[in-house]
């Protein structure tokens, strides 16, 4: 960019090309910036338009992306790269009704595209119409059998039509084929489970754990599954690892909900402060925290620590639920009282105040 000329860096196609390297390297804001200076040099470039589009849509910005490939497809309504990826944003932002007009114009100008063809399945799929996003990425993976993504989504339909022996084999293809994606081990691993094979599965998250400690998905679908073939021991053990390599709130969560699950209010503790320490005081961890002393039978620990936490925080519902049940186990009925009707004023809709209201 410096050997050129002040006129060629302003140029569209050098702003284009610029723009795009930066998203490459995950410099979203300054993409962005250069973007907007290139469409609005040259205001009728539908490439420009379109690939600004995927960059919002790819920084949370669906409106303003949906907006843009408006304005690439006012330039050039036949432009079917544009409907395509207008399919994929909208569908991905929850826009469905978008994602089918797109998709329509997308398929009518080409019908035989392989993108359009994924499209299409992702849009059936969001819409639950499993055995049309099957045949979707089936056409798709007959014209492209190389679209490994594809073949993931098409083993995401099979699952959900409980076509599990099919799925699995859709899934190894693309493991086998090069596809590296976590969500893709982790889906094997559930197909696995699923299909009885415990102890390959068992595996197959950790191994998918083994490359991404903090990959939740894997980390508590294992968490579930242990107890359930009677290793229910090395759950908490499993956290404990993840944690000390990928520690986050996340995380933190996950393992804290894990250990109440496992009854072991002593972890839950122990991670409640960690995630303290780490990530400072929360509303949540200050729940966890009741949660865990209530656990451990300290029940007055457990009062004292709720009744900070409302102090702190005013419209938390469970934790005035939580010191409903802990003062009716008290033998204070007023108290529980007014704290069930502080729950229901903050959450009229959560039906567990009303509940203890009943029997107080």
């Amino acid at each position: 960019m410096r050997s050129l000329g002040t006129a060629a860096q302003r140029h569209p196609d050098t702003l284009y090309v610029l723009a795009m390297a930066l998203r490459a390297q995950r410099r979203f804001d300054d993409a962005k910036a250069v973007f907007e200076a290139a469409v609005a040099r040259v205001p009728r470039h539908v490439q420009l338009w379109n690939a600004y589009a995927n960059l919002l849509g790819e920084m949370g910005e669906g409106d303003a992306a949906i907006s843009a490939f408006g304005r690439a497809l006012a330039v050039d309504p036949n432009h079917a790269e544009a409907w395509t990826n207008l399919t994929i944003v909208a569908t991905q932002y929850g826009r469905l009704d978008t994602a089918a007009n797109a998709a329509a114009r997308a398929h009518a100008l080409a019908p035989d595209n392989p993108r359009v063809l994924a499209a299409l399945g992702t849009l059936a799929q969001a819409r639950g119409r499993f055995d049309a996003a099957a045949e979707a990425f089936q056409k798709a993976l007959d014209r492209n059998p190389a679209d490994l993504r594809s073949r993931h989504n098409l083993a995401t339909a099979l699952r959900s039509l409980d076509r599990r022996e099919a799925a699995l084999t859709e899934v190894e293809q693309a493991l086998g084929g090069g596809l590296t994606l976590p969500e893709t081990a982790t889906l094997r691993a559930h197909l696995l489970a699923e299909l009885g094979s415990f102890e390959a599965a068992v595996d197959q998250y950790r191994a998918v754990l083994a490359a991404v400690p903090d990959y939740l998905d894997a980390q508590d679908s294992l968490a579930r599954l242990l107890p359930q073939i009677g290793r229910g021991g090395e759950v908490l053990g499993g956290y404990a690892a993840a944690l000390r390599t990928a520690p986050g709130p996340a995380l933190y969560a996950a393992a804290i909900g894990a250990a109440k699950a496992s009854g072991d209010p002593d972890a839950m503790l122990g991670w409640v402060q960690d995630a303290e320490n780490a990530f400072g005081v929360s509303a949540d961890l200050a729940l966890a925290r009741v949660a865990a002393l209530t656990l451990a039978g300290e029940r007055r620990a457990a009062i004292a620590a709720a009744l900070a936490l409302v102090a702190a925080w005013t419209a938390v519902a469970g934790a005035h639920t939580h010191l409903a049940h802990l003062f009716l186990q008290s033998g204070d009925p007023a108290q529980a009282e007014h704290h069930a009707v502080r729950a229901t004023g903050i959450a009229p809709a959560d039906q567990s105040g009303w509940a203890l209201l009943t029997v107080i």
